[in-house]
This record gives C-alpha cells, structure tokens and sequence, in this order.
C-alpha cells in the first residue's frame, strides 16, 4: 500500500486504517507514502495499540509537510505525553488540521494535555501567542470532566481556545488579537523602540483594527484605555529613543569622517610619493 500512494499519482481524500494491528513498522512505511498524498482529508489510525511512542513521533512528522489533512483520529491507543507533545509540536506550523480524536488514550496525562494548551496559545510573549495554532477547532480526548487525567482549568482552558479558533474561522488573524487582547495586559514598547517612530502608527492602527473585531460575549478588552497606555509608554520612552537615535547618528558621522579623512590622508600620500619618484628620476642614478 505504501508503495502504491508513494509512487502513484492518488486523489486518495479519506484512509481509514483503524483496528489493523498496525506497528512501528508499518508507520515507518506509511509516513513517507502519507506525504505524498496532498489532498487527503482524514486519517484514521484508531484501535492500533502495537504503535509505540516512537511510531507516534515518526507519525508526527506528517503534520509538518504540506498537506491538506483536516481530520485525524488517533482514538483508542496508546500515545503518552511525550507523543501528545510531539504531536503537538509538529501542529504549530499546521495550518490544515482542525479536528484531533485523541480519545481513549489514558496515558496522556495532565503534563501531555499542557502541550496544547501551550500549542493553542503560548502566552510566553506576544510573539508566541501571535505564532500560536490558530486553526484547530476539535481535540478530542480529555475534553470532558470525567477525563481524570486533565484538570477543570485545561479543561476550561482547551475548550475556550477551541472555540476561538471556531468562532473566527475565516480570520486567523482576528484570532491572534483577540488571544493576544486576552493574555497581555500591558504591552511593553521598549522592544520595538529599535523601529523608532515607525512603530507608533503601526501600533495604533493595531488597537483600531481590534477594536472593529466582535469580540466574545463575556470579554471585555477596553481597547480605549489600553491603547492609551501603550502610547504614554512610548511617548514616556521617547528621551531614551530620541537620546538612542541621535548618538547612532553622531556615530555615523564619526565612522564617514574618518572615512574621509583617511581618504585624504591616502591622496596625499600617493602625492608625496609620487613626488618623490619624480625626484629620484631627475637625480639620476649615483
């Protein structure tokens, strides 16, 4: 089977393999054949308890390839934390995946469930959670309350950033704002004083965007105030900004007229020695 999707052209969209005593082995086999297959839709790898972590790692790979898969169901096996994490990591950079069947895997504990929360949301810093997965809206698996191995707030957690995703669906960078909106209070303008004044317009355009952006029913982002306070910080910062600019600039001068002068100090040189052959020629040889 793999030889044939690896080496064929397939319109394969739907591949069920569920409950078919599939190994380490086997996946070796299938991954690369996976990777070919551009328009498959959903995979179904459920019931295969033979995989171990190393064949859900080896899997993983196939989320960071292009693809168009939508639908993944890995219910019924045996993925612990450390294949939830890879699986998770490998999801980053996916802008495909929307639904994860991860049910029936009980060694997926509370530590393998953060590695989503993380995935759908990093709020490490506003980067991160810009960069976060904004496009899977199903997991699956630990999203209910009798799920022991995940507590109430993931639980909580998951679900509402699942929701986001759904809820914006047409424009994952709406997404990005309202998560951003919603995990950072104040927004620190000191690391984009290296754009000098470029940034303040970027910024307030920004909070303006945000605020056209219906926003979830129970949350309130105050966009007012906070974009007031992120423009008295950057006028609070603009000593240091302007002190900053005009020291690179007097740096620059410095550097062009030490270029210049040693220019001069090379032409005269070349004068002088020239002047000096001229000198030894009319003198002749002693």
């Amino acid at each position: 089977m793999a030889t044939l999707l690896q080496h064929s052209v397939t319109r394969l969209q739907t591949l069920d393999l569920g409950n078919n005593e599939l190994d380490d082995e086997g996946i070796d086999a299938l991954v690369p054949a996976l990777k070919n297959c551009r328009i498959l839709y959903t995979l179904r790898l459920y019931d295969n308890p033979s995989i171990t972590t190393k064949g859900w790692k080896h899997l993983a790979s196939i989320l960071k390839a292009p693809s168009n898969l939508l639908t993944l169901i890995l219910a019924n096996n045996t993925i612990d934390d450390e294949a939830a994490a890879e699986i998770a990591i490998s999801l980053r950079n996916n802008f495909s995946l929307t639904n994860l069947s991860l049910s029936s895997n009980d060694a997926i504990t509370e530590k393998g469930w953060e590695s989503f929360s993380k995935l759908l949301c990093d709020t490490s810093s506003i980067d991160s959670t810009f960069n976060s997965n904004h496009f899977l809206c199903q997991v699956t698996g630990g999203m209910s309350i009798e799920q022991e191995n995940m507590s109430t707030d993931q639980i909580n957690t998951i679900g509402h950033l699942l929701d986001l995703n759904g809820e914006y669906e047409f424009d994952k960078r709406e997404v990005a704002m309202v998560k951003i909106l919603q995990h950072h209070n104040d927004f620190d303008m000191t690391p984009f004083f290296e754009w000098e004044f470029k940034v303040l317009p970027l910024m307030i355009n920004w909070f303006e965007r945000a605020s056209a952006i219906d926003m979830p029913e129970d949350y309130e982002p105050n966009i007012g105030p906070r974009k007031l306070s992120s423009i008295y910080q950057f006028v609070r910062g603009m000593p240091l900004l302007y002190v900053e600019t005009r020291l690179r600039q007097e740096l620059v001068e410095i550097k062009a007229a030490q270029a210049q002068m040693e220019e001069e100090f090379r032409q005269r040189k070349l004068l002088m020695e020239e002047r000096e052959r001229s000198i030894v020629e009319r003198l002749g040889p002693r």
